[in-house]
């Protein structure tokens, strides 16, 4: 029978998952923005994030740029995220166990970071649930990591997160707003970079450490939760105002 205690209400909520196997991003606690399919994907339209595909009412953008459009829904995460909304539904799950304060305390002891989000943009999310997640966070030591593609219309979560972008220039325009962005770089970019605004870059040390020849072992792999550079917005001391990725 299905869980009748969730509603829709005007504002979006979240879902907190404690762990994760991710090996990009370590086991650190992460969020979907929504809790419901409807709230994710309505986040993500309402940014305006040029990777979303016309299927899900976005504009195609990232066809001029010859990439592939949002990995997060055509690929596991989606499937993983729908997989949490039906266990709710039927009840097999309660939304007590993804609640931030349960996930945040049951979070890897390793984790320095929370990752905001798997799926879905945190522009959509108020401030009040924002300043929910970021004090939580700071009672389990736990920081906020991650991009919005909705960095126009909040100026306000620019200490939080990184504004995402497809083009340099539109890093370059974030960064003269006072953020820190995110681009996307062809493979050959070099590990450093000047954006045409000159502003420093540099590639996902993940992301360059996976393209190289070197052995990679458990003990040397870089993830999100040991480099940290996506993290605390434009609060963090790096010189590096712009995160470029590898398409793909």
């Amino acid at each position: 029978m299905p869980n009748t205690t969730r509603h829709h209400t005007k504002d979006i909520n979240v879902l907190v998952q404690a762990t994760t196997k991710n090996r990009k991003t370590g086991n650190v606690p992460t969020i979907i923005v929504g809790q419901d399919i409807d709230d994710v994907k309505k986040s993500c339209l309402d940014s305006g994030c040029p990777l979303l595909s016309e299927k899900m009412g976005g504009s195609g953008e990232y066809k001029r740029h010859g990439i592939q459009p949002c990995y997060a829904h055509r690929a596991h995460v989606s499937w993983a995220t729908k997989s949490i909304f039906k266990a709710i539904d039927k009840g097999t799950k309660q939304l007590s166990e993804y609640s931030i304060k349960h996930a945040f305390s049951n979070s890897s002891r390793h984790a320095k970071f929370f990752r905001l989000s798997s799926i879905g943009d945190c522009s959509s999310l108020s401030r009040k649930v924002i300043n929910k997640l970021v004090n939580v966070g700071k009672e389990y030591n736990l920081k906020p990591l991650g991009y919005t593609a909705g960095w126009r219309q909040r100026p306000d979560l620019k200490d939080i997160v990184l504004a995402s972008n497809i083009t340099m220039k539109d890093a370059d325009l974030a960064v003269s707003e006072g953020w820190r962005a995110t681009c996307q770089v062809p493979k050959g970019t070099a590990k450093r970079f000047t954006t045409p605004e000159g502003n420093k870059g540099i590639i996902c040390p993940e992301q360059t450490q996976h393209h190289s020849v070197n052995r990679i072992g458990k003990r040397n792999k870089i993830t999100c939760n040991s480099c940290g550079l996506c993290s605390e917005g434009n609060q963090h001391k790096s010189r590096f105002k712009v995160i470029g990725f590898i398409n793909h």
